[in-house]
């Protein structure tokens, strides 16, 4: 673990710091002060921390994270962007990432990535057969890399009606599971993201006849999550001679080859998913969000406040006067829950749903208003801006998803719940290698499930 007496005066956090709150290092230095916590909330991937600049009584509140190698780091901060950018109070801001050098070459700044250097997300990479991640960069696996976010304070423990409705999770993830992917129907994601310690690949399949393939979800489910997890896992041991179908690649070549194709449909509407929500991953808090300047590009506050900030007597102004220099901090104050730790990728939104199931947290009535959100978000609503004599908006059919509302006993939820019993397999061990096998049995045992009827049932 890095010390936080090196952290408050490394000169990576402290350049990047002083970029957000947009004062020169020289005068950061005089005018603030850097306060570095150790916090709970880490892994054995990972060490967080608690940020706090002070200025003139002002304390202002940064979440760090500290990894091995960029992959972890990359993929949170551009999941984490694709989110705020559909939702922006659903997650906290991803500020910036980079190397995190003890010491402060001239190629600092350009090796720190921040949330305003592009409006928008990348574009996806190129189509590959490849089945491993192709931006895996083995040089830095060594080398400390950051992550700098909004912090988000917790609140006391206390029912969801508490909240106004927009604030909570149920309205949020709702609105998010409602915007189309910014990637014209491919599935994918920009970066390769991390699912606990586990690399997901994201770039897109080749196009089969016509480039169809490019766009077809079930088969992108199939390669590069089902068939990417497998590699990963251990064979299943078992209590009898009969070792066929225990197997775990070999149970997964079954299930893409039987159950892939009909429960799901090639061209399901993609959304921006969380990837990794489990109720560890969402918190009801508040987060304090400072910046400096105009800070244009953070859209979609609910408040925002401008703070005249008085620096110390520290010499010129900015006109070349003797004084005191003076600058603005612009802040906002945003409650409500928020999901953190992503690993998004542009997917249907049952996606998300299967991790939510496999681990429970989210009762009946967070259920309940969610599908309600998402119907209200799918149909047209009247504007104040729509002629009198205008004519309605075409009807737009419910997606089957909203229409049918699928529980955790349903083959289509259990489907994306597998992914991750694979995946919680291969990084922790055998018991959920017993959860992963009972399930794919009973999805095999499936019949003439597609998408409209799916029941599920574990056969004995």
């Amino acid at each position: 673990m890095t010390s936080t007496s090196t952290l408050e005066t490394n000169p990576v956090l402290i350049s990047s710091l002083a970029r957000i709150l947009e004062i020169e290092e020289g005068e950061f230095e005089k005018r603030c002060k850097v306060s570095v916590t150790s916090i709970s909330g880490g892994s054995q991937f990972s060490n967080v921390y608690k940020v706090g600049v002070f200025e003139n009584n002002e304390e202002w509140l940064w979440f760090l994270k500290v990894v091995e190698g960029e992959e972890m780091v990359r993929g949170e901060f551009y999941s984490l962007k694709a989110i705020h950018l559909s939702v922006p109070h659903l997650c906290p801001l991803p500020y910036c990432y980079g190397p995190l050098y003890p010491s402060a070459p001239t190629t600092i700044p350009s090796q720190t990535t921040f949330y305003d250097d592009s409006p928008t997300m990348p574009s996806l990479p190129l189509p590959s057969p490849s089945p491993e991640p192709l931006d895996l960069n083995p040089t830095t696996i060594t080398t400390p890399f950051f992550l700098l976010t909004d912090y988000i304070s917790p609140l006391p423990s206390s029912p969801s009606t508490t909240l106004h409705p927009h604030q909570r999770l149920s309205y949020k993830l709702a609105l998010l599971h409602s915007i189309p992917a910014p990637s014209e129907g491919v599935p994918g994601f920009p970066v390769t993201t991390m699912c606990g310690s586990t690399p997901q690949p994201n770039h897109p399949l080749p196009g089969g006849e016509g480039g169809k393939g490019r766009e077809c979800w079930r088969e992108f489910f199939a390669g590069r999550r089902l068939k990417a997890v497998a590699r990963r896992c251990p064979k299943l041991k078992t209590k009898s001679k009969r070792e066929e179908g225990k197997d775990v690649p070999k149970l997964v070549e079954r299930v893409e080859r039987e159950v892939v194709p009909r429960l799901m449909k090639d061209d399901e509407g993609l959304v921006v998913c969380h990837g990794d929500l489990w109720s560890g991953n969402f918190m009801k808090g508040r987060i304090e969000r400072a910046w400096g300047g105009t800070g244009g590009s953070r859209r979609g506050r609910d408040s925002r406040e401008v703070v005249d900030r008085e620096g110390q007597d520290d010499g010129e102004d900015e006109n070349g006067n003797d004084g005191k220099k003076r600058s603005n901090v612009h802040r906002e104050t945003i409650t409500g829950e928020f999901v953190f730790d992503p690993a998004a990728v542009y997917a249907p939104p049952l996606y998300d749903h299967g991790i939510m199931h496999m681990f429970g947290g989210f009762g009946g009535s967070f259920w309940s208003a969610y599908w309600h959100f998402r119907k209200e978000f799918h149909l047209p609503v009247p504007t104040s801006n729509s002629p009198s004599n205008s004519p309605p908006s075409p009807f737009k059919p419910l997606p089957w998803d909203i229409q049918e509302q699928p529980t955790s006993s349903d083959a289509r939820v259990k489907i994306y719940e597998l992914y991750h019993y694979l995946n919680h397999y291969a990084l922790f061990g055998w018991t959920y290698g017993l959860e992963a096998e009972k399930l794919m049995r009973g999805l095999l045992g499936v019949e003439g499930a597609r998408p409209g009827s799916g029941r599920f049932e574990v056969l004995g």
